[in-house]
């Protein structure tokens, strides 16, 4: 197994602009966030639940890092947790 490396974070930052437009306001991003991640079906736990979710929440990382806080984007997540199976915990999802 790998061992984390904090030098990946900025190299997610710098792959994730192309995400990101100049002129969108924080409003706008969490709404295009918010549709773009409603077209993602549900986690399902035993069919690579954990990595879908993980992906989620990577995506949402990537349209919104540069307006929000991790904390400010969570009703996003916890949309998309209404569709797992079965929905994560409050501590899982954070």
């Amino acid at each position: 197994m790998s061992q984390f490396k904090p030098e990946w974070f900025e190299q997610t930052r710098k792959e994730i602009k192309h995400v990101i437009s100049d002129t969108e306001s924080a409003p706008e991003a969490f709404e295009r966030c918010r549709r773009y991640i409603d077209r993602i079906e549900g986690a399902i736990a035993g069919n690579n639940g954990h990595k879908t979710t993980f992906r989620v929440a990577c995506k949402i990382r990537d349209f919104l890092a540069e307006y929000i806080s991790p904390e400010q984007a969570m009703p996003i997540m916890r949309e998309y947790n209404n569709r797992c199976e079965p929905e994560w915990s409050e501590a899982g999802l954070v």
